[in-house]
């Protein structure tokens, strides 16, 4: 949300936590040609069942009306087999490391004195 062009140029984040028939998509925005654009953000690498959880939503929102809608895995990694269904269903993974997603706070043992 900070730092949208991360994702890519021209992408704006709209908002977060958007209420889905499956749940909260993470991140929905649009890229810079004004698709929509659901972004499921994962700190580790994801296997299938992280690109079944991405289709729900896209698909909930094609029902709903939405066209032009991209589904986009951003993480670490994928797994061989999310790969495959990722290009099977027309989705795409950006790898990002999870510093670069959200920066980290860290703390001291200082600070609960």
């Amino acid at each position: 949300m900070q730092d949208p062009e991360v994702i890519e140029e021209g992408f704006r984040a709209l908002e977060t936590e958007r209420e889905s028939d499956y749940g909260r998509i993470d991140v929905f925005g649009r890229d810079s040609e004004a698709n929509h654009v659901i972004l499921e953000p994962k700190r580790m690498r994801v296997g299938p069942d992280a690109v079944d959880q991405l289709q729900r939503y896209v698909n909930d929102y094609r029902e709903r009306g939405y066209e032009n809608v991209r589904g986009m895995l951003v993480s670490p990694s994928v797994t061989d087999s999310a790969q495959e269904r990722l290009e099977d269903k027309g989705f795409e993974h950006m790898e990002l490391e999870p510093e670069t997603m959200a920066p980290q706070r860290t703390s001291s043992l200082d600070e609960f004195e």
